[in-house]
Protein backbone atom coordinates (compact mmCIF):
# COMPACT_ATOMS: atom_id res chain seq x y z
CA UNK A 1 0.00 0.00 0.00
CA UNK A 2 1.31 3.53 -1.07
CA UNK A 3 1.46 6.40 1.44
CA UNK A 4 -1.80 8.04 2.40
CA UNK A 5 -2.15 11.91 2.25
CA UNK A 6 -4.90 14.21 3.37
CA UNK A 7 -6.29 17.12 2.33
CA UNK A 8 -10.04 16.89 3.91
CA UNK A 9 -10.48 16.04 7.13
CA UNK A 10 -12.46 15.81 10.39
CA UNK A 11 -12.09 14.96 14.15
CA UNK A 12 -14.28 14.26 17.46
CA UNK A 13 -13.53 13.13 20.87
CA UNK A 14 -14.94 10.10 22.16
CA UNK A 15 -15.97 10.00 25.66
CA UNK A 16 -12.00 9.32 26.83
CA UNK A 17 -11.19 12.45 24.88
CA UNK A 18 -9.71 9.90 22.16
CA UNK A 19 -9.88 11.56 18.85
CA UNK A 20 -11.06 9.24 15.86
CA UNK A 21 -10.28 11.06 12.44
CA UNK A 22 -12.02 10.68 9.74
CA UNK A 23 -10.10 11.59 6.35
CA UNK A 24 -10.24 11.58 2.06
CA UNK A 25 -6.97 9.44 1.31
CA UNK A 26 -6.18 10.35 -1.74
CA UNK A 27 -3.84 7.90 -2.71
CA UNK A 28 -6.51 5.22 -2.36
CA UNK A 29 -9.06 7.74 -3.29
CA UNK A 30 -11.10 6.10 -0.37
CA UNK A 31 -12.51 7.43 3.18
CA UNK A 32 -10.70 6.37 6.26
CA UNK A 33 -11.30 6.28 9.89
CA UNK A 34 -7.76 6.75 12.00
CA UNK A 35 -8.07 5.98 15.91
CA UNK A 36 -5.64 4.83 18.51
CA UNK A 37 -5.86 1.89 20.24
CA UNK A 38 -3.17 0.62 22.45
CA UNK A 39 -1.19 3.74 21.90
CA UNK A 40 -1.30 2.79 18.26
CA UNK A 41 -2.65 4.46 15.51
CA UNK A 42 -4.97 2.02 13.31
CA UNK A 43 -6.94 3.42 9.70
CA UNK A 44 -9.39 1.82 8.61
CA UNK A 45 -10.94 2.25 5.15
CA UNK A 46 -14.38 2.60 5.55
CA UNK A 47 -16.43 2.76 1.76
CA UNK A 48 -15.38 0.13 -0.91
CA UNK A 49 -16.71 2.32 -3.57
CA UNK A 50 -14.26 4.25 -5.82
CA UNK A 51 -13.52 7.80 -5.05
CA UNK A 52 -15.57 8.36 -1.98
CA UNK A 53 -14.68 10.49 1.64
CA UNK A 54 -14.28 14.04 0.49
CA UNK A 55 -15.61 16.82 2.70
CA UNK A 56 -16.41 14.60 5.44
CA UNK A 57 -18.26 15.31 8.59
CA UNK A 58 -17.92 13.74 12.35
CA UNK A 59 -19.46 13.36 15.55
CA UNK A 60 -19.35 10.71 18.37
CA UNK A 61 -22.82 9.82 19.53
CA UNK A 62 -22.86 6.82 22.35
CA UNK A 63 -19.19 5.63 21.75
CA UNK A 64 -20.69 5.38 17.62
CA UNK A 65 -18.62 7.63 14.80
CA UNK A 66 -21.28 8.72 12.46
CA UNK A 67 -19.77 10.30 9.78
CA UNK A 68 -21.46 11.93 6.53
CA UNK A 69 -19.10 12.90 3.13
CA UNK A 70 -19.31 13.65 -0.60
CA UNK A 71 -18.71 10.61 -2.73
CA UNK A 72 -17.74 11.79 -5.77
CA UNK A 73 -18.39 8.01 -7.75
CA UNK A 74 -22.27 8.75 -6.81
CA UNK A 75 -22.15 12.21 -7.15
CA UNK A 76 -24.15 12.61 -3.69
CA UNK A 77 -23.44 12.62 -0.29
CA UNK A 78 -23.60 9.65 2.03
CA UNK A 79 -23.41 8.47 5.68
CA UNK A 80 -21.67 5.93 7.47
CA UNK A 81 -21.70 5.05 11.31
CA UNK A 82 -18.49 3.01 13.03
CA UNK A 83 -18.03 1.71 16.32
Amino acid sequence: MRARASIRSAYALDAQDVPRISYYDTVNRDLVLAFQAGGVWVTIPLDGLEDVGQFTSHVIRGGVSHIAYYAKSIGGVKALYRR
